[in-house]
């Protein structure tokens, strides 16, 4: 979903509902001095169970889900579980991820060949992410992500940059993936699997 969407708020719900130990991996970086993102950062702790375990990550995320999920989850795990797995993590968001992967160093988004670079490394890192999920069959996921592609063609070479690498990402996820949802205006709406389809 977009901006304040709903996105986060359903992704916590679905989390609840499993009724399983979660591990919330955030890719927000923190930024010295910018009270107003630690402000946001706060608002989204204050809405999480305490017994959530969090670990935030900004650009190693596929080797968290690889090495750090499994102790975190022996160390959180219950007695009792309702289904095969053994964990939630949550990851929020996609979106951040691509662009922390988009911004790091310092590159001239104005060469066609840095750019082609970039978008090619981006990808490859989604590609691996996507594969180390799959791997992990005693963790379900559920991975919030950003639709920006609804509005106008950005103005600048890293903004296109970042639509594009982030369309085909979420593009991977969402074949991926066993359920997608997508909110507006707090609403949400079920894209896959369609109810009809449901036997």
């Amino acid at each position: 979903g977009g901006a304040r969407s709903g996105k986060s708020h359903l992704a916590e719900k679905l989390a609840r509902a499993a009724h399983l130990p979660v591990v919330y991996l955030a890719t927000m970086g923190r930024i010295e001095n910018d009270g107003e993102l630690d402000a946001r950062i706060a608002a989204h702790v204050s809405r999480r169970p305490k017994e959530w375990l969090t670990i935030e990550e900004p650009l190693m995320v596929t080797r968290t889900v690889e090495e750090l999920i499994a102790p975190a989850v022996v160390s959180i795990k219950s007695k009792s579980f309702e289904s095969s797995y053994k964990a939630i993590c949550l990851v929020d968001c996609l979106s951040l991820f691509v662009s922390n992967l988009l911004l790091q160093g310092s590159y001239s988004f104005d060469s066609d060949v840095v750019r082609q670079h970039l978008e090619t490394r981006v990808l490859s890192e989604i590609d691996e992410l996507l594969k180390a999920v799959k791997r992990r069959q005693d963790v379900a996921f559920i991975v919030v992500t950003n639709e920006v592609g609804m509005s106008v063609v950005p103005e600048n070479h890293l903004a296109r940059s970042f639509r594009d690498m982030l369309g085909l990402a979420n593009q991977r996820f969402a074949a991926s993936a066993d359920e997608v949802h997508v909110c507006f205006a707090g609403l949400n709406l079920r894209l896959k699997p369609q109810r009809d389809s449901i036997k």
